[in-house]
């Protein structure tokens, strides 16, 4: 499902888009902060393929965000070497404003999580 959404400048001076729906994230994401403006979104990521790289948000004080793979990928970084389509979680019990995630294309098997900002866990799906 595509989300409603705006553009808008970040306060970091980047574009960023403002998600308050499940969304399956695409290339014209690419580049933007994504803002995740409502609790237990899921972002579901595209197969991976070079070039990609997403950066996500909290944009308020206890809104949950999931980060899901495609089923065939996994998502690695900081210590975790990833199993397929298992995901990447900010609660809402933990979740604060400015919590973030940044994941990149890392090689044919999925993604890396290059930054983090919370408490992000991986959970299986």
């Amino acid at each position: 499902m595509r989300r409603t959404t705006f553009t808008s400048v970040h306060e970091s001076g980047a574009q960023s888009s403002l998600i308050t729906t499940d969304t399956t994230l695409d290339e014209q994401d690419v580049g933007a902060i994504l803002l995740i403006g409502a609790d237990g979104v899921t972002l579901t990521l595209p197969a991976v393929a070079t070039g990609l790289l997403y950066q996500v948000e909290c944009n308020n004080d206890g809104y949950g965000i999931i980060m899901e793979p495609n089923n065939a990928d996994n998502i690695a970084g900081f210590g975790v070497t990833g199993t397929d389509g298992d995901l990447w979680v900010l609660t809402s019990a933990t979740a604060q404003k400015g919590d973030k995630i940044v994941l990149q294309y890392q090689d044919a098997n999925g993604w890396i999580v290059t930054k983090t900002i919370g408490t992000w866990t991986q959970q299986s799906d």
